[in-house]
């Protein structure tokens, strides 16, 4: 069989064509296709560790949540429910006199909501101004059993002068300005 110059090109160009076709085309889409595949297996891996995983991370959201609801009881045992403003002077009024303090004044004081800080639903608060005067000692032992105590106060202003009328310098006057928290009482109608 004797091929022709013509027939010789036909054939060259024809495997030429199909060489550069494999090279340009099916080369690339052959690796982007085995890339591809790879990250599919990796995405499945993914999704098989996500599933085995869930159940313990529920398992450990439900013993945060029961953790989180006991410790909720134990402040809300701190809170207790409505005012008893009697009983809160008479307690403000013990701590002082068995820290030796003189209480010049004892009043309640409406508290105004702050817009920077989050609203509490069913907590109430009682705003007191208080007038001390005693030994520095007293007050710094007086404001540690405040801190201490079965209700939850809040101090927002507290100023400790030197008395000027006393001539011993231990003498201090005290003003404070607190908030005493309580549970809103629930009526069932």
């Amino acid at each position: 069989m004797n091929f022709s110059k013509r027939e010789m090109i036909f054939v060259g160009l024809t495997l030429g064509i199909l060489f550069a076709a494999w090279m340009l085309i099916l080369r690339p889409r052959e690796t982007s296709m085995e890339r591809m595949q790879s990250q599919i297996q990796e995405k499945r891996r993914l999704l098989e560790e996500i599933g085995t995983s869930r159940p313990r991370a529920i398992g450990n959201l439900k013993s945060d949540i029961e953790t989180l609801q006991t410790i909720v009881e134990e402040q809300r045992i701190r809170l207790p429910e409505g005012e008893n403003i009697e009983k809160i002077f008479r307690d403000l009024s013990n701590l002082a006199i068995s820290n030796q303090l003189r209480i010049h004044q004892i009043k309640t004081n409406p508290t105004t909501p702050n817009l920077y800080e989050p609203q509490r639903p069913g907590i109430e608060e009682q705003g007191f101004n208080l007038q001390l005067e005693g030994e520095f000692q007293g007050v710094r032992a007086f404001l540690e059993q405040l801190e201490k105590h079965s209700r939850i106060f809040r101090v927002d202003e507290l100023r400790i002068m030197r008395n000027p009328k006393e001539t011993e310098q231990s003498t201090v006057q005290c003003t404070l300005r607190l908030r005493v928290f309580s549970r809103k009482e629930t009526k069932v109608s």
